[in-house]
């Protein structure tokens, strides 16, 4: 692996600890990254988020019925909330997360809380919906200007988000949330379609293989962040890790 990549990782990412960090590089190679990674507008380098249209992939969940849409514009009280309920959520888990306790976190009344909040889930979906746009963002914040191939940047991204940010990660992908709410579905699949268009434009995929990949290549990423997050204390050791990753990159490489 060149110097300046590794030098340019260790910058950009600044990895949590040096088991990760070679994870982290070994899922760059396995997916094919390489060259200089930075942090510009996506528009100028690749075009990851095309023009859709009225195009919208869905997965295949069914929609129950009465779905109640939150509001998830943070801002002033509610944004307070968000960042105290976030915080909490890092350092203490689910388990810890209510409304109370939130409040007393972020120093506003319960009676405020109650206004955006009708319960403790609705504080779980508007978590999940902002986890979901801010993987997004990474994954298109990660892409390189050159050299390199951008799914392999995008897998960089996702990996280090299921990683650093694992109660974040499990609770975006938390089956139960996903199948009872609506929202949160739809900010998976905002987060889908910009992995898609990542897909895309790979030269090693044919064009008539683009989207059966995308959804593939997506299913494989939570497996593999399932597996690697059910270890002990939330790592995988090294080699697997290592064996996860060359998998992958032997399946992206051998489309065919």
């Amino acid at each position: 692996m060149p110097i300046g990549y590794s030098n340019a990782i260790r910058t950009a990412m600044s990895w949590a600890d040096l088991r990760f960090e070679q994870a982290c590089h070994q899922t760059a190679k396995a997916f094919g990254a390489g060259g200089n990674m930075t942090g510009s507008t996506l528009s100028s380098r690749v075009a990851i988020q095309p023009a859709l249209g009225d195009r919208v992939l869905r997965w295949p969940h069914s929609s129950p019925q009465g779905i109640r849409h939150a509001s998830h514009q943070t801002h002033g009280v509610k944004a307070k909330a968000m960042s105290a309920a976030a915080h909490i959520l890092e350092t203490r888990g689910i388990e810890a997360l209510n409304l109370r306790a939130i409040a007393e976190e972020a120093g506003i009344g319960i009676a405020s809380m109650y206004h955006y909040f009708s319960n403790k889930e609705d504080i779980l979906l508007s978590l999940g919906v902002m986890g979901f746009e801010s993987l997004r963002r990474d994954m298109i914040d990660a892409q390189p200007s050159s050299g390199a191939l951008p799914i392999g940047a995008s897998a960089v991204a996702f990996f280090k988000f299921s990683e650093t940010r694992a109660e974040l990660f499990s609770l975006m992908f938390n089956p139960r949330l996903l199948a009872r709410h609506e929202a949160l579905r739809e900010a998976e699949n905002k987060t889908f379609l910009t992995h898609e268009a990542v897909v895309q434009s790979d030269p090693r995929i044919p064009k008539e293989h683009h989207q059966s990949a995308a959804y593939a290549l997506w299913a494989l990423a939570r497996g593999m962040a399932a597996i690697m997050s059910s270890q002990p204390d939330g790592k995988s050791p090294p080699e697997l890790a290592d064996r996860l990753m060359a998998g992958a990159g032997y399946l992206l490489s051998h489309p065919s």
